[in-house]
């Protein structure tokens, strides 16, 4: 069994408040704050996809019937209709959606800014209205080879590497790899850039992000989220400080 570590960063995002997709239209507009939603679901059942599958455009549905799991089908259908609920509370749609040259979706000409994730039975979706975002989610599992997320560490982490190595610190080490990836995808660049060129400094408890090379941005907020046990999830945007609602959908109000 995985220990969940209590500290201050997990404290502050344990709370998530409950929200039905009728309740979206009522949150205030963003204003140098991040919204999270996370919206829950058994990936393994039929259902959803039986029922929530005719919800998606055409190009849509055909894009989630070529994923060959039931898992990632219902996964990929939550997500899209997650956005769907979010753009349009914001005045936007789908069909404004574009992609970088790395494959990130973007609203052209439009301040918002967001990100999706998920894992096992979860979705994340942040948003913010000022600066790129970069959210990720994943299932704390045991981990047989340890060694493998070495490539993840720069080289001044590689110390605190083998310390989660040797004490087989699953959590800790899940916790490193959503910090960079959510990093990696508030900068736009996909596989562009390596986690190992993204060094975190956990002294004190204050997280320091260091990313080579200098043309990237430095100064970020980075914040732990704790959405449910056996999960756990990180926050990325380059700025020094921001404020975060975080928010539970009931998915099964979808239909």
């Amino acid at each position: 069994m995985i220990q969940f570590p209590k500290n201050d960063a997990l404290e502050k995002h344990s709370a998530w408040t409950n929200i039905t997709p009728s309740q979206l239209y009522h949150l205030k507009p963003l204003n140098h704050h991040i919204l999270c939603f996370k919206a829950e679901f058994e990936a393994n059942d039929p259902s959803f996809r039986e029922s929530l599958l005719p919800k998606l455009s055409q190009e849509n549905r055909e894009k989630v019937l070529r994923l060959r799991k039931i898992q990632d089908q219902n996964r990929s259908i939550i997500s899209h209709i997650l956005l769907d609920l979010m753009l349009k509370k914001f005045g936007c749609n789908m069909d404004q959606l574009e992609t970088n040259e790395f494959g990130k979706p973007y609203l052209n000409n439009h301040a918002l800014e967001f990100n999706l994730s998920h894992s096992g039975n979860m979705v994340l979706l942040a948003i913010s209205s000022f600066y790129p975002i970069g959210v990720d989610v994943e299932k704390i599992d045991v981990v047989d080879d340890c060694g493998s997320f070495m490539q993840i560490f720069h080289p001044s982490e590689i110390t605190h590497f083998q310390t989660i190595k040797r004490e087989k610190n699953y959590f800790e080490l899940m916790k490193i790899w959503t910090h960079k990836e959510a990093i990696s995808k508030a900068l736009g660049l996909g596989l562009q850039i390596d986690m190992n060129k993204i060094a975190l400094n956990h002294n004190d408890g204050i997280i320091k992000i260091n990313i080579i090379p200098s043309r990237f941005p430095q100064e970020w907020s980075l914040h732990t989220l704790h959405p449910s046990d056996g999960y756990i999830g990180a926050i990325a945007v380059p700025c020094s400080e921001c404020e975060i609602h975080t928010y539970t959908i009931d998915v099964s109000q979808f239909n």
